[in-house]
């Protein structure tokens, strides 16, 4: 089942298909297919090219790294996210080479996150963010120092399953219609 949004203005299909869906299917994801989607995300821009992110990934079929990272999420979360094929945890350098804060890493980063989401929607792969973990957790078990970065995100990714599979109240976001605010909510024309 595909969300599509209903756009007031014209969009392009990618932006109009791209939800962050619950429910994944068994089909697994390749080391390929997910450098596929770093490479969208590596071509992204960020501020003075710096490119202050950092990704470590594991997919399902290395059910070790895998329910490691799972076993960070919020138990809502980790309901289904164990079930996506593959997983992401994405970070934001704190500071550029001189030691300088970079105020934009995590703009930066979002940016490479929507890119890679992109990229993942044109193979038919579906995203689904989530800031529902414990960063302490993902500090922990992925070693990563936390002076340097910032744990932000942890993506969901995988092919579209059957929302029927899911539990409630799961399901019923699953099948609901997609809604946004109307652009003058946050549009401001000087």
């Amino acid at each position: 089942m595909i969300k599509s949004a209903n756009p007031q203005y014209p969009i392009h299909e990618l932006f109009a298909n791209r939800w962050s869906p619950r429910s994944f299917s068994e089909k697994e994801l390749n080391d390929e297919q997910m450098n596929s989607l770093f490479e969208a995300a590596r071509w992204s821009y960020s501020a003075f090219n710096y490119q202050p992110w950092t990704f470590y990934y594991s997919l399902k079929n290395n059910s070790e790294s895998f329910n490691k990272i799972v076993d960070c999420l919020a138990p809502p979360n980790q309901a289904w996210a164990k079930n996506a094929a593959g997983i992401v945890v994405c970070l934001a350098k704190k500071n550029v080479d001189n030691g300088t804060f970079n105020n934009w890493a995590q703009f930066d980063l979002g940016a490479a996150v929507m890119s890679l989401s992109l990229q993942a929607l044109s193979m038919d792969i579906f995203v689904h963010p989530m800031a529902g973990f414990s960063v302490e957790k993902v500090v922990e078990v992925l070693n990563i120092n936390s002076e340097e970065y910032n744990t932000l995100v942890i993506l969901a990714c995988g092919y579209l399953g059957d929302a029927d599979k899911l539990e409630e109240p799961m399901k019923t976001r699953e099948i609901s219609p997609r809604t946004r605010k109307s652009i003058s909510e946050f549009v401001n024309k000087l």
